[in-house]
């Protein structure tokens, strides 16, 4: 995701609310390019989460991240 760097905690502040609601079973880590702007999410499967319902629910989070930017 890119995002202007003056907006880069704003975002990730949105971000954590959408995981905190939506998503609370997965575990979320942040990285990538801060100073350009370039973030990567990386979601960590909950344990006991089927590999279909993970990538289901990745859809969905991409879907929803992108219908917030």
């Amino acid at each position: 995701i890119s995002v202007r760097t003056s907006v880069i905690p704003v975002f990730m502040e949105a971000m954590r609310e959408i995981f905190d609601a939506e998503y609370p079973n997965c575990e979320v880590v942040w990285f990538g390019h801060i100073g350009d702007g370039n973030l990567h999410i990386s979601v960590i499967k909950a344990d006991g989460s089927s590999d279909e319902a993970f990538v289901a629910e990745g859809d969905a989070l991409a879907r929803n991240i992108r219908t917030r930017l």
